[in-house]
């Protein structure tokens, strides 16, 4: 089911998301960079060797005396960017670096943005231009849903979705057939919306927590870089990992997420198989 891996590239915090997320698609079969910024102190060297033993290859990170990532640090760093497959991201970084990097990739890489933290005003609308799937919780989708953002129409997700958004007051129609939105909805599971197609509810165990999450997001890019054909289920197997604590040690290995998704149910997400299609249509074009 798994081929050679391709190279998954993850932009965030030393010490957060990105560290964790990175450790997590690294143990889930990935081959992992992590673009970052380690302070120049005994902590951010320590933090750097435990990333590289969890092998995660830190060495177009950078280390200073301030850890913040800038778009100057990322367009140094634009050859690596463009040699990755799969680039996740998450917002705990400043959002001109997270656009800086994206205009970097390539057009067939499949760009994951896990929406959190997400301010009240919503998302730039420069950032649905580059991102393949966009996952969020239930209150991040309606303050999006309620912007009109150029990804979708916001009047069909409203018809379609089980849960009531308030109808925007301007919108625009777009075809968004190369983006599609995970909701995160708790303990209700998980709602997939793409496009035109119906809303697709997943009721396999959903991610809960932050950690779960955190979880779902990189397991969600090892499979897709990993070519696994059930993407959705192999990454909420993963983000339940083996334990409620945020630590390291609860993050599953890949070997330990393939004996569940075996012996679960099949669970074929309309969404990530119809991107695959695509892009491996595309890949043959090239």
């Amino acid at each position: 089911m798994a081929r050679k891996p391709a190279r998954v590239l993850v932009l965030g915090d030393c010490f957060g998301k990105g560290a964790l997320q990175a450790i997590a698609a690294a143990r889930a079969g990935a081959s992992v960079t992590l673009i970052t910024c380690f302070p120049d102190n005994e902590r951010g060297r320590s933090h750097q060797k435990l990333l590289q033993y969890e092998n995660v290859d830190c060495s177009r990170s950078i280390r200073r005396q301030k850890p913040r990532l800038t778009e100057n640090d990322v367009n140094d760093r634009s050859p690596t960017i463009r040699e990755c497959d799969v680039i996740l991201v998450s917002l705990e970084i400043p959002m001109n670096t997270v656009l800086a990097a994206l205009k970097h990739k390539r057009e067939s890489s499949c760009t994951i943005v896990d929406a959190d933290p997400m301010s009240s005003s919503g998302l730039p609308t420069a950032i649905y231009d580059y991102c393949r799937i966009l996952i969020v919780n239930e209150r991040q989708f309606r303050v999006i849903a309620d912007e009109g953002v150029r990804a979708f129409n916001p009047t069909k997700f409203r018809q379609r979705f089980c849960f009531e958004l308030s109808a925007p007051q301007n919108h625009r129609t777009y075809n968004c057939f190369s983006m599609c939105i995970l909701v995160l909805r708790g303990s209700k599971g998980i709602a997939n919306v793409n496009g035109d197609e119906p809303v697709t509810h997943l009721e396999l165990t959903p991610p809960v927590t932050s950690v779960d999450r955190d979880r779902f997001c990189a397991c969600a890019a090892a499979a897709w870089a990993t070519n696994v054909k059930d993407t959705l289920k192999f990454a909420m197997i993963g983000a339940k990992g083996y334990s409620k604590q945020a630590t390291i040690k609860a993050l599953p290995y890949r070997d330990e997420i393939w004996t569940t998704y075996r012996s679960s149910k099949t669970l074929m997400s309309r969404t990530t198989a119809g991107l695959e299609e695509r892009d491996g249509r595309r890949s043959q074009n090239s």
